[in-house]
């Protein structure tokens, strides 16, 4: 999708994950903004 050019010029995709879950820093041409740990859950913030 991102070589074909499909997103915006501003896009936000937020993941909601069990804390212990380790996401990688990079996914296609977004990178980590922001996590944050509510209890059990861990939530973060990918932005380009």
């Amino acid at each position: 999708m991102a070589e074909r050019n499909l997103f915006s010029q501003e896009i936000m995709v937020v993941c909601e994950t069990d804390k212990s879950v380790e996401l990688p820093e990079e996914i296609a041409c977004l990178g980590i903004w922001k996590e944050k740990i509510y209890g059990i859950s861990k939530v973060t913030v990918y932005v380009r």
